[in-house]
């Protein structure tokens, strides 16, 4: 039994108590899943024994009591122990009550009156009148006052979305004149406006208290005016955890009747003071108002002060690290999809570059943060979320192998190989100290498209004693230096040697009828991006303008 390593009892119509014993499960790992079941009395302490990294999920029973804080208890959000009427305390924010006083200690001593009262009684019988009518009276104009104000918010709410309601429509409409410098298939897409935080300020929802501004009840905020949602709802919602990482714990929340599935990142508590609310709510809402086809949209996000979330679509058919490396016995992306892919990253982070607000820079563009729907059409993910992790101080903006996962994982599908931290990055972005670049983003997404032309990862070498294995390292890889992924000399080296296209290319690319000449031109366009010389790289907007014109 202690060497369990996963445990889910969920719907199983149990009752009695929580078993204390469950907290000997050291070897237990991902979540222990109790919920929608008959369980009753107080969360055992021994729950804290369990290890850090293990979620708890205790909701729909009929747990009671102070929800401890010992050990691993402490780390859980209020989440964990949802719709248990009874529970109370921390990360709940339902306080624990003291025992009501009694019955005979409420009730005030009984006032006796002389019979002959003419004195005493009667002249207080009318001071008790004149008491009771002017308590009456205040207490109507209190409701009546409470109720004008109530009147008064929602038709100021009303006509705050009345104004802005055709707000979207239009935006998009004319996003094409916002961005001159890019065609409309880059930036048509776009409807951003100047206020880094108004859409945030303008479409709040009603979350479990009205705080927003980093209150201790914290508010669910809408960025996007279509989004419909409310806290209660959100977390009454059945939700699947997707990925743990350093960027958090990603769930997938299908709300209402299961057609409107949505990705929430649950950020943690953070340690950042109330006051930087404000400078997260502003960077927010620029990052929620970057709108275009291939960028995933931020919808929402919920601040308080141990609890921080951010509310994201999801994309049903996982990333492209999973596509290429990580789905056993799915066929290999073919040359078309692979193309297709390429073509709607490209386009996203030029739209990024370019168009977006703050001419956004990624600074982690590799397989795992590009998502791809159903018909195979990538989107841009977690931009934004390192400076968001900054500001409310829950994890290092610079974690890798967790990016990626926002929407995006199966649930029952092995997870790929995990990113290496610098495999994807520019030489001069892995300098200690400096700051990702535009030409950065280049880099990294020329590094990602030599992946998908050669099926091969950033530092994988060519199979020892093979055709493709090359020998001496000449002018051009040696140029490179030790500096450039394994990927990025192998490929210059093979063109410098003018090896054979089926040497290079994935057997998959090729098959594809007609696709030799496309493949050698995406190759160029991948070599330019990865120049070691930043300023001869190309901007993003040439780079997909160039994929456009392959194919077309």
């Amino acid at each position: 039994m202690e060497s369990l390593q996963l445990l889910d009892l969920s719907s199983n119509s149990l009752t009695g108590a929580i078993p204390p014993e469950l907290g000997k499960l050291q070897a237990l790992a991902g979540t222990l899943n109790v919920s929608r079941n008959r369980l009753s009395g107080a969360v055992p302490p021994e729950l804290g024994r369990l290890p850090a990294t293990v979620t708890l999920d205790l909701r729909f029973n009929n747990l009671s009591g102070e929800i401890p804080q010992s050990g691993s208890l402490a780390s859980q959000g209020p989440t964990a122990f949802l719709n248990n009427p009874g529970l109370c305390g921390f990360p709940l924010q339902v306080p624990c009550r003291a025992a009501p006083p009694s019955a005979s200690s409420s009730t005030p001593p009984p006032t006796t009156t002389g019979s002959g009262g003419s004195a005493g009684g009667g002249p207080s019988q009318p001071m008790k009148t004149s008491l009771i009518v002017l308590i009456s009276v205040a207490d109507a104009a209190g409701v009546a006052l409470i109720g004008v104000i109530v009147v008064y918010i929602y038709w100021k709410l009303r006509d705050r979305r009345g104004d802005g309601g055709g707000d979207d429509e239009d935006e998009e409409g004319r996003g094409l004149f916002f961005c001159p410098c890019m065609r409309a298939n880059t930036c048509g897409d776009s409807s951003e406006g100047s206020d880094a935080g108004g859409d945030g300020e303008k479409k709040r929802g009603n979350g479990s208290g009205g705080g927003g501004g980093g209150g201790e009840d914290g508010e669910l905020v809408a960025i996007d005016k279509g989004f419909r949602m409310e806290l209660d709802e959100l977390l009454r919602s059945s939700a699947y955890v997707l990925g743990k990482g350093g960027k958090g714990i990603v769930y997938k929340v299908v709300v209402g009747n299961g057609t409107t599935p949505v990705a929430v990142r649950r950020l943690g508590g953070g340690t950042a003071a109330p006051e930087r609310y404000k400078e997260f709510a502003a960077e927010a809402g620029a990052v929620g108002r970057v709108r275009h086809a291939n960028v995933v949209r931020l919808r929402a996000y919920y601040w308080s002060p141990d609890e921080k979330l951010v509310v994201t679509d999801f994309i049903n058919n996982g990333n492209l690290a999973s596509a290429l490396r990580g789905r056993s016995g799915q066929p290999s992306l073919s040359w078309s999809l692979r193309l297709r892919i390429a073509k709607g990253a490209a386009r996203g982070l030029a739209h990024l570059h370019e168009c977006s607000p703050r001419r956004y820079v990624h600074g982690e563009v590799k397989p795992s943060n590009i998502l791809l729907d159903a018909d195979y059409n990538a989107l841009v993910s977690d931009f934004g979320l390192a400076r968001l992790l900054t500001i409310a101080g829950c994890a290092d903006a610079a974690g890798a192998g967790a990016g990626g996962i926002m929407g995006c994982a199966l649930p029952y599908v092995k997870p790929p190989a995990p990113d290496r931290p610098n495999a994807y990055r520019a030489p001069e972005a892995r300098v200690p100290g400096s700051r990702p670049s535009q030409k950065s983003d280049v880099y990294s997404f020329g590094v990602l498209l030599l992946e998908l032309l050669t099926g091969r990862s950033p530092e994988q070498a060519s199979p020892s004693g093979s055709s493709a294995s090359f020998s001496g390292p000449g002018a051009a890889a040696a140029a490179e230096g030790q500096q450039a992924p394994e990927i990025v000399r192998w490929v210059r080296q093979g063109f410098e040697d003018a090896r054979p296209l089926s040497e290079l290319a994935d057997d998959a690319v090729l098959r594809d009828a007609g696709a030799r000449k496309e493949v050698v031109a995406a190759f160029h366009v991948a070599l330019g991006c990865v120049e070691a010389d930043l300023e001869r790289r190309p901007r993003m907007k040439a780079v997909a303008d160039s994929l456009d014109k392959i194919g077309s």
